[in-house]
Formats: C-alpha cells, structure tokens, sequence
C-alpha cells in the first residue's frame, strides 16, 4: 500500500509491464530486485536528494553482497556511508527504510539477507520512519513475528523493539565506531562492561547496542535487590573518562554506547544520589554499596555533626567501633587506627583520649556483630535524621 501511494509513477508502470500478472501484485514493488535502480524508490523531486538515493542503494546493494565491493573498501565503509547519508539527509529516512526492506524480502541469497536484517536492526536504532511509513514497517515486522517458520523472527523483534525505542528516546547521536559496526555485522550486538560501584567494587554487565540508562540502572539495581522504579530512579550512572579527570551523567534515556569508545577509556560508575527513600538492606552487596559511599563523605567531616562535644564523643565513639567490626578484626583498635575512625574535622574538637575509652566500651557489647551488621549499624546511625540525608544530597550536587 506504501509503495502504491509513494512510490514513482515511472518505476510502478515498469513493473506492471515487465511482470505481467506477478508485476500487478503490489507487494512486488518492495521484493528484492538484482539490478540496481536508476531513481528514488519514493517520488523525490530534488534533483540532489535523487541521485544521492540511487548510490545509498548501491551501497547497499555492495555492503549486502549484491555488487561486488570497490577497490580498498570494505563493509564496514558502505555501512557507514548510510547511516550517515540518513543522519545529514533526514529527508532519506523513509527513502532508505525502503530499500533495505525491498533488498530483504524474497532474497535468495541467505548470506545477502543476513546482512541486510542487520543494517535495517541499525537502522531502526538510530532513526524513525515518518508518520506515513511507520505503520506499514511495524505491519511488516508483525507479519513475520506471526509467521513461526520465518528465518529471521528473532532479528525482526529486535528491530521492533527498536523501533519503540527510538519512538520513546529517540535514536542514538553518535554514529556507532568502525569496532561496534564490525561486530554487528558479524551478528555481534551485545558488550561485556565492567560497572564500578563504590568503595571500587567492580561488577560485569553485558549491554546491547541500543540499551539505554533506565535499562543498566534497573539491572544494576536489581543486584542489590531493588526492583521498584522511584527508588531505583535515586540512583545514577556517570561515564568517568581518564580516570576521573571528565565526568558526565548518563540520563535514562540516553543509549549507553553513546558513551563507548573503542580504546576503552571511559568507564561506567554506579552509586546513589538522592537520599530521600529509607534503606531497606536487601542484600549484602546493598549494604556493601551504601557503605562505601556513605563512609568516605563521613570521614571529610561532610556529614552533620553533633555541637555538644560530649554528645559528639559518643556519636564517634559508637561510629569508630562498628568501623572496626566492619573489618572483622580480632584485636582492639589501636590509637593510630582510631584516627582513621574520625572525621578530619573533628579531631580538633573532641577530647581523643575519651574517645578511644568510648570506642572500646562500645566494642565490648559488640561481640555478637558481623562485619555486615556492623556496616548496617554505621549507615543507620549516620543516616538517623533528614538533616543528614539532606547533607548527602548536597554532597552529590543535587
């Protein structure tokens, strides 16, 4: 129906007069065709815009095995000259979604339909169709979704969910590197990501080419045994390039190979920053993440801290111990540690020698404590009143 309505007048009567009662069905517009095409598929008026379209399908034709490849080209440079011929000439879209569905249906050669599944999957993850070709894509993809025996009924419900991908974020802004574009082509779509949480606890995820931020937030979350959305959205990714010297957040919307590089330079980081939902400690590595954050920002002095000093020895004290539980160390803490135990700021200020007595006062009701329960303790202790929550925002820009 598309091609009925949108297709060149010159290019329909061609068909309907070569084909005989084959060419008088439609759909044979869109079929796979062995000679390349001398106009636009769709009616384009503009010179220019025209013959750029006649040399996409050629380039297409070469990257799908259907032309043979020029000299020193290889795949890979075909492959990039469409996606960015669609991302300089947004008026191609439609153009382009055309002729790689019509280079993949009915195509004889396997290897040839392969590639072009592949570049449509691309595609679809960096562009949408206009308002008047959409439906006919999704009904195209619907039709082989419905059809069981269909070849390539995995790679179409990827290049659906891209499609309501890109509908909801939109596509992806940076066109993908020569390493990514050599690994689709090879039917390679997914990336083994190492994600630093804090304290520079290392975790392993695998992303795909189009997932977005609320896709790795929500994994990484559900490892700490967080399933539910709002609280989820308190947490952040940031992409830490050079070690810490350039750092930028990473929306939930914003696709996370937007952020790759082929060299490896940049990094994902994982950790809380807004402080307003309660800690439930769902899991071990829950606590493990909250603590490492947390105790840092408590050691610069950046939490609240109590005014009486007598009131502020206590809060140390307590603190100080479950610090030493947490390390699952046999022996009372000596002097030199303790000071590892306390605020900066805080040494000036309160009486050390009190301190330390306190600490192993408070040690010796903790026999029973694990290290885990010890952290649990810190956290709820540090994190007692809303002032505090409130400094923890603060201390993470928000």
């Amino acid at each position: 129906d598309f091609a009925m309505k949108y297709f060149r007048e010159p290019s329909i009567m061609s068909e309907w007069k070569d084909g005989g009662a084959e060419g008088k069905n439609p759909s044979h517009l869109v079929r796979h065709t062995k000679v390349p095409i001398q106009e636009s598929l769709i009616y384009i008026v503009d010179i220019e815009l025209n013959e750029l379209a006649t040399q996409n399908f050629m380039a297409l034709m070469r990257f799908m095995g259907d032309q043979p490849l020029q000299k020193k080209h290889i795949d890979v440079d075909y492959l990039h000259s469409i996606l960015k011929l669609c991302k300089e000439k947004k008026f191609l879209l439609d153009e382009v979604c055309c002729q790689i569905i019509k280079q993949i249906t009915d195509n004889p050669k396997k290897e040839s339909c392969i590639l072009g599944w592949r570049i449509l999957y691309i595609f679809l993850g960096y562009y949408s169709c206009t308002i008047n070709l959409a439906p006919y894509v999704t009904s195209y993809l619907q039709d082989i979704l419905m059809n069981p025996n269909h070849p390539f009924q995995e790679i179409a419900r990827f290049c659906q969910e891209n499609i309501q991908r890109t509908s909801q974020f939109g596509g992806r802004q940076h066109l993908p590197t020569s390493l990514e574009m050599e690994a689709i082509i090879k039917g390679r779509s997914t990336r083994r990501i190492s994600v630093q949480m804090p304290g520079k606890l290392e975790h392993p995820f695998k992303i795909k080419s189009f997932s977005v931020g609320s896709d790795l937030v929500m994994e990484i979350c559900a490892t700490i045994g967080i399933t539910d959305t709002e609280e989820a959205k308190e947490f952040s990714l940031f992409a830490d390039k050079d070690n810490g010297n350039v750092s930028k957040p990473i929306r939930w919307e914003e696709y996370l190979f937007d952020f790759l590089l082929d060299d490896n330079s940049v990094r994902f980081q994982f950790q809380r920053i807004i402080w307003r939902e309660p800690l439930h400690f769902y899991n071990d590595l829950n606590v493990e993440l909250h603590y490492n954050q947390v105790l840092p920002t408590y050691l610069k002095g950046q939490l609240v801290f109590a005014k009486d000093i007598y009131e502020a020895e206590q809060h140390a004290a307590k603190l100080a111990a479950y610090q030493h539980k947490s390390t699952s160390a046999d022996s009372e803490p000596t002097g030199q540690q303790l000071k590892t135990y306390l605020p900066k700021p805080a040494m000036g200020k309160v009486n050390y020698d009190a301190v330390l007595r306190q600490t192993l006062q408070e040690l010796n009701t903790m026999h029973h404590l694990s290290p885990v329960e010890a952290k649990k303790h810190f956290l709820s202790k540090c994190l007692h009143n809303e002032e505090t929550k409130k400094m923890l925002n603060v201390n993470n820009n928000i």
